[in-house]
């Protein structure tokens, strides 16, 4: 999803905004980023929680 698409929810601009500051700040320095098929798949570091989203 493209921030810049036109008739773009808010909501979905600040999920996905979110998001990627998530994996660029807290996973991806720990290397705990990864596909995984259609999905990313981001562990947080020291927490035991995964997340589990859909590539576009």
């Amino acid at each position: 999803m493209l921030l810049t698409e036109p008739g773009i929810a808010a909501d979905d601009a600040t999920s996905t905004a979110l998001l990627n500051c998530l994996i660029r700040e807290v996973c991806a320095p720990e290397q705990q980023v990864r596909p995984e098929g259609a999905h990313l798949v981001a562990r947080l570091p020291r927490a035991g929680v995964v997340l589990r989203t859909g590539l576009a």
